[in-house]
């Protein structure tokens, strides 16, 4: 059985997650010293109302590595967050290494959230659906590249302040009060893609007009201001939707009013 493992920066909802038997490592997350990647997700998302700033780390090579020997009976996919955004990969390529297997594939999502979450999902389906492992790791990059990954953050300061947005990007955002659509470069790093000044705009911007996709998947944070509505509108550009929320991680990134969406 070949096991799907990811990182929290791809959120699935439960039951995806145990009807494919997929692994979510989750990165440490503090407000100060205070370890809080466990807090309850209001709460959390209370406290960065109120100000507070939270940080992440990376997830250790032996975090990895443990999981990775607890699987040591199946071929390992392990799928995850953009190299363009974080190290947490080349922990798994270490730990991979030091366990001397050559049944783990290391996947650079080369995305993050739902794109990261739509990649990993695609992937188990297949798995379970009987794809051998030199098979997945041919399918991992055509899926990927087949991916479109979309979102909208209404305070752009979570992003620059963390790295991943420069300051001047960020600012011009802010100013203006319009909602920048953003996506990732083949490097898997953060660009503008165009602006709106409501969700259904921005839903007709990235959506390929006439097009019926197979997969949508969605992220929205627990003040996002995506409504069922709007929600309503994709339910009739696909085959099958699936909405999760946010986690403590993410939240770090795009703060307390975001959403995004992934299309295959």
């Amino acid at each position: 059985m070949i096991k799907v493992i990811v990182d929290d920066a791809a959120v699935f909802g439960e039951e995806l997650r145990e009807e494919y038997d997929i692994t979510v490592l989750n990165h440490p997350v503090y407000f100060g010293e205070e370890e809080v990647a466990n807090l309850d997700y209001s709460v959390f998302c209370e406290r960065m109302k109120k100000g507070e700033v939270s940080r992440t780390t990376l997830i250790s090579p032996g975090v990895f590595k443990d999981i990775y020997e607890r699987n040591r009976d199946n071929p390992i996919i392990s799928v995850h967050l953009s190299s363009g955004l974080s190290g947490t990969i080349q922990s798994a390529r270490i730990a991979a290494e030091e366990t001397g297997r050559q049944d783990i594939q290391i996947v650079d999502s080369l995305m993050t959230l739902s794109g990261e979450a739509l990649l990993a999902f695609l992937i188990a389906k297949r798995a379970k659906e009987g794809a051998s492992f030199d098979e997945l790791k041919k399918m991992a990059t055509e899926i990927r590249d087949r991916i479109k990954l979309y979102f909208t953050i209404e305070n752009l300061t979570y992003l620059e302040r963390t790295g991943r947005l420069s300051k001047g990007k960020a600012m011009m955002g802010n100013l203006f009060r319009i909602k920048p659509v953003l996506t990732l470069d083949r490097e898997g790093k953060i660009i503008p893609f165009d602006k709106a000044r409501t969700n259904v705009q921005v839903i007709n911007k990235i959506l390929d007009e006439g097009k019926r996709y197979e997969y949508i998947f969605i992220n929205r944070s627990c003040y996002s201001d995506l409504k069922d509505s709007t929600v309503t509108m994709l339910k009739e550009k696909c085959e099958h939707l699936y909405i999760a929320g946010m986690n403590n991680t993410c939240l770090t990134y795009t703060g307390p009013r975001a959403w995004t969406i992934a299309m295959y």
